[in-house]
């Protein structure tokens, strides 16, 4: 467990209403937006899972939707009562809906369920079975099959051919790329610190949301489709061509950045930095490639962030003097995450890189031969 982790990650043990041994309260939190023809769907998946009712509420918040969305669940809530929530709000995007969601869950776990998806029977008993087996453990997430909008299978396996490779930090693998999609995902609610509320800009609450649990506590999965993600035309993020696809791009870019901003990256070793750094480099490659032309923006750089390098650098120059070359690769890290255009920086981190290597490389002088 990290030292940052959360304090109190306990075993799971059933409150409020639900009093069944072995069945913890779980929040299905659904953000809709103009779903109405998938929606009813996807709750009803929840509210079928083999999983004792009085332990499951399911919080649908309707983010201002202009059909028959909230028509929809309230029809559900007349046919299940007690068992479903609605909270409706002007519309201000997934993220702010997401939000209030958490807000307003009263679960000891929060489970994600994207409006145009469904979960697969025993998905949330064999989420909630590994959480409860394994005290550590602070969100599970699963493989999904993908639907078309008619919820036919296209794709048996969202993860495909990509290796989910937890062994040697879930954070870490995580500044490379997302793994964990959002209708797979179970986390604590004791976790709430590190990822809740989602910060203003944030594109993608699966990702923000694994990349906090991970610096809290372990994550794992189960390699096995336990939810169906639907591919349409509607899609939030999949799908796009075009300038919708270059926006996606920028989005995968932006939250990158931001992480390498926001969160300590002290714990990751020298590989794992410059890993970080060259999946962004690739990132801002696929954007260019996707736009079709050199003078694509790949991220804005504010005047704040130009300011904010210069005392990271001295940071920097101070870790070097001390002949502390993690610490200043991880300084020249956060410069490049607030001015990723600065090439005298990305040469400097691959220069640290390489002395941080060759330090760890020594042999500790306070070991004991034998």
């Amino acid at each position: 467990m990290p030292p940052h982790a959360v304090a109190g990650l306990r075993r799971l043990r059933p409150s409020g209403r639900c009093t069944l041994p072995d069945s913890p309260t779980v929040s299905a939190l659904v953000a809709v937006y103009n779903y109405e023809q998938y929606v009813a769907t996807a709750i009803e998946s929840a509210l079928a899972q083999d999983y004792p009712a009085e332990c499951l509420e399911v919080i649908v918040v309707d983010d201002g939707s202009t059909d028959g969305s909230a028509a929809v669940v309230k029809e559900l809530i007349a046919r299940h009562p007690g068992r479903i929530r609605l909270l409706r709000q002007e519309n201000a995007g997934y993220i702010t809906a997401t939000n209030r969601a958490m807000a307003a869950a009263r679960g000891e776990l929060l489970a994600i369920l994207d409006a145009d998806d469904l979960w697969l029977p025993g998905k949330l008993r064999r989420s909630v079975q590994l959480l409860q087996a394994r005290p550590r453990l602070g969100l599970v997430f699963s493989d999904m099959s993908v639907i078309d909008a008619d919820g036919r299978v296209t794709q048996p396996s969202f993860v495909g051919d990509r290796r989910v490779d937890l062994s040697s930090g879930a954070f870490a693998s995580l500044l490379v790329e997302n793994f964990v999609t959002a209708s797979s995902i179970v986390v604590r609610a004791d976790l709430r610190p590190a990822f809740d509320p989602i910060p203003p800009g944030v594109p993608y609450a699966d990702w923000w949301i694994a990349l906090g649990a991970a610096r809290s506590a372990e994550i794992d999965w189960i390699p096995a489709p336990l939810a169906l993600y639907r591919l349409h035309t509607a899609n939030l993020t999949h799908g796009a061509s075009g300038a919708a696809a270059v926006r996606e791009h920028r989005k995968h870019l932006d939250l990158q950045l931001f992480a390498l901003r926001q969160f300590d990256l002290e714990e990751l070793g020298p590989d794992e930095l410059l890993a970080a750094w060259e999946s962004v480099e690739r990132n801002a490659r696929g954007l260019i490639e996707v736009a079709g032309s050199a003078f694509a923006e790949p991220a804005e750089i504010t005047s704040g962030r130009r300011a904010a390098v210069e005392p990271l650098l001295a940071g920097a120059n101070a870790a070097r003097a001390d002949g502390d070359a993690h610490g200043e690769a991880r300084l020249v890290l956060n410069a490049l995450a607030n001015d990723p255009s600065r090439l005298d920086l990305q040469a400097r981190l691959r220069d640290a890189v390489v002395r941080a290597r060759a330090m760890d490389a020594q042999p500790d002088p306070l070991a004991t031969s034998t």
